[in-house]
């Protein structure tokens, strides 16, 4: 997920227009209640693709990281597979169409710098990289920690002054772990060596930042922790405080531009408030595991939520709010 100063987040590229960076800018508020009564989450045809890639929709696959540009939605799409390899899908919304945008990707989590390029926590190479639109060639911004590559870089969140936030599970990590420990990180502008925020979570998955960017949110196996971010978007080792309004683990996490916080768990997204307390929840039934959440569209008041599973159960589904959010 991203986040910018209460009124601003980070910029996000406008695919296809090489250069092009468009910001997007929360709304003032007040805000109602983000979810309409009645409102139902829908699954987008098509995404993805049935092809050789996950043996003609046979192949169980995860759809990870979504992250809106300019006017379309790209995601990670991956197979549970010993050796990871992944590719980028690109939706269309207005015409439905979707395309594959990066046919060998090894990514997971992705984001939008202020630029307009793409970054992604690449867990076949266990590194964070870098991609200009169109997708091509990847810059390698950050490749180990200690001499060694990461484990299988998940999720990440970008500050709108180039810090980027990223978690390191071993889910996708080569049979001998190259860390010992799951952890979290920073990576510092202009940085290529990471500092440590945390290496007592377990199995660090979703992040994002609030909307004023001074918290940072990491879910994982081990409940939801927020993280004070300092002025120059430090975060002090082990500073992390776990939420205590939400039980269970989290997957995914995205923010909206009331400051509510979404978390993906099972088949439903739990809303919370700042505090941290339960304020509502989407279903998404017909999904085996929701993933990820993203906000995009026209208004960014399209919340689109990504799925793992088999067939049908996999996906994108998409609902629309109240409350526009954040773009990844």
């Amino acid at each position: 997920a991203v986040a910018g100063a209460a009124a601003q987040s980070v910029a996000a590229g406008a695919a296809g227009s090489a250069g092009a960076a468009l910001a997007y800018r929360c709304p003032p508020g007040p805000f109602s209640s983000p979810v309409p009564t009645g409102a139902i989450a829908t699954r987008i045809e098509g995404l993805p693709p049935s092809d050789t890639f996950n043996e003609n929709g046979n192949l169980r696959t995860n759809i990870e990281g979504p992250v809106w540009v300019g006017d379309k939605l790209y995601v990670s799409e991956f197979p549970f597979l010993p050796t990871p390899m992944a590719r980028i899908l690109a939706l269309e919304p207005a015409s439905g169409s979707v395309s594959v945008a990066l046919a060998n990707s090894g990514s997971n989590g992705l984001a939008v710098d202020g630029a307009g390029a793409l970054i992604a926590t690449d867990h076949a190479a266990g590194a964070i990289v870098r991609r200009s639109f169109p997708l091509g060639s990847a810059e390698v911004l950050a490749s180990g920690y200690q001499g060694a590559r990461f484990n299988s870089p998940n999720d990440l969140a970008i500050r709108s002054d180039g810090n980027i936030y990223f978690s390191d599970p071993d889910y996708q990590a080569p049979t001998t772990r190259p860390q010992a420990k799951t952890r979290v990180y920073r990576l510092a502008p202009g940085a290529h060596e990471v500092t440590l925020i945390d290496d007592t979570r377990s199995q660090p998955n979703g992040v994002t930042l609030s909307a004023d960017e001074r918290t940072l949110y990491v879910a994982g196996s081990d409940g939801i922790f927020s993280y004070p971010v300092l002025a120059k978007g430090e975060v002090t080792q082990g500073s992390g405080v776990r939420l205590n309004g939400f039980n269970g683990s989290s997957d995914g996490l995205g923010m909206d531009c009331a400051g509510n916080l979404y978390a993906t768990n099972g088949q439903r997204v739990t809303l919370l408030d700042a505090r941290g307390m339960e304020i509502g929840a989407i279903s998404v039934p017909q999904a085996q595991s929701v993933t990820n959440v993203a906000f995009g569209g026209a208004e960014h008041k399209t919340l689109f939520i990504t799925s793992m599973g088999n067939g049908m159960q996999r996906g994108v589904f998409r609902i629309d709010l109240n409350v526009p959010g954040l773009p990844y």
